[in-house]
């Protein structure tokens, strides 16, 4: 599934709206995928939250922050 671009410059105060809006199917569709192959939807849910909440922490490449 495509990510729709943004539509707003990255100082406009709806950019983060914009963004949540463009992560929103493309997240449900991870989670159905996550589910279809046998594993539980709400225990995927807390753990894309970790996965999330732990990137700050993870040695990533500056190019990938961007």
């Amino acid at each position: 599934m495509d990510i729709a671009t943004p539509k707003r410059s990255i100082d406009d105060d709806h950019y983060n709206a914009g963004l949540q809006e463009a992560l929103d199917y493309p997240v449900l569709d991870l989670l159905d995928q996550v589910s279809a192959a046998g594993w539980s939807k709400r225990e995927a849910f807390k753990a894309l939250a970790e996965v999330i909440h732990n990137q700050p922490l993870a040695p990533i490449a500056s190019s990938r922050l961007s």
